[in-house]
């Protein structure tokens, strides 16, 4: 997906990357495969940078060429998919096979080697849900980091970024989606206070006791707050992948 809409708030984000130093047809077609392979396991790919990362590593283990009427390259490839967390660059799940091909040159070779890759195979979804699993987990297991560091960028000025942070939190996450939106509301309060993490306060009926016209507020507030982090994410900015680790 090219752009974000505030809409697509609550799903799995992953940025779908290919490097460019890669063939132009076999980058092409590695990232319809990645998008496939995302959607297969429920994740949103998306082409800004977001919080995780999938992408491709391509290694030609063997190449040979017949000779005759025309010429034809046989190719062995090793393809591995890799799921990362984009701010460390630490790996949280990978998938790998080796496949063949051949063609009238090596770059048509290994196109349809990769072709041969079927997203919708029981590995590859097998592979997709389970980095859908582990992203979700680490956003749990990470909350209260997220949730400091939208707050400390939130105080720096830069509230779309703070927002983006914290509507990339996805609903199955749900302990941490529920105080990401709260901390989104606040900060659209213009409210920085220091203890981001928010605590249930009250009894239930007074919780229940919230009035339509505050509820409809909170509702407002973050309808806009989502408007500026999907204007954030489709940034030119949030588009420029500087990816030094993949190196």
């Amino acid at each position: 997906r090219s752009e974000l809409t505030p809409e697509d708030f609550g799903g799995v984000m992953v940025t779908v990357y290919v490097p460019s130093d890669i063939d132009t047809r076999v980058r092409e077609l590695l990232a319809t495969r990645l998008g496939q392979v995302a959607s297969s396991g429920g994740l949103s790919g998306v082409q800004m940078r977001s919080r995780f990362v999938l992408l491709p590593r391509v290694t030609v283990l063997d190449a040979t060429a017949a000779g005759g009427l025309e010429k034809v390259v046989t190719v062995s490839v090793e393809v591995t998919f890799e799921a990362r967390n984009f701010k460390t660059g630490v790996p949280i799940h990978q998938w790998t096979a080796t496949v063949a091909g051949s063609g009238r040159d090596k770059e048509t070779a290994v196109v349809q080697a990769i072709s041969s890759i079927k997203a919708s195979s029981p590995a590859l979804t097998d592979f997709a849900r389970e980095t859908h699993d582990r992203i979700v987990a680490q956003y749990s297991q990470n909350c209260d980091e997220i949730l400091k560091e939208a707050n400390a960028v939130a105080k720096d000025g830069r509230n779309d970024a703070a927002f983006a942070a914290l509507f990339a939190v996805p609903v199955a996450a749900a302990s941490c989606h529920s105080k990401a939106m709260a901390v989104a509301d606040r900060i659209a309060s213009g409210n920085y206070d220091s203890k981001v993490i928010p605590q249930s306060k009250g009894s239930t009926s007074q919780r229940g006791s919230v009035s339509a016209s505050a509820s409809a507020s909170v509702s407002g507030r973050i309808a806009k707050a989502k408007i500026s982090a999907a204007a954030y994410f489709n940034g030119a900015d949030s588009r420029v992948l500087r990816l030094d680790f993949l190196k």
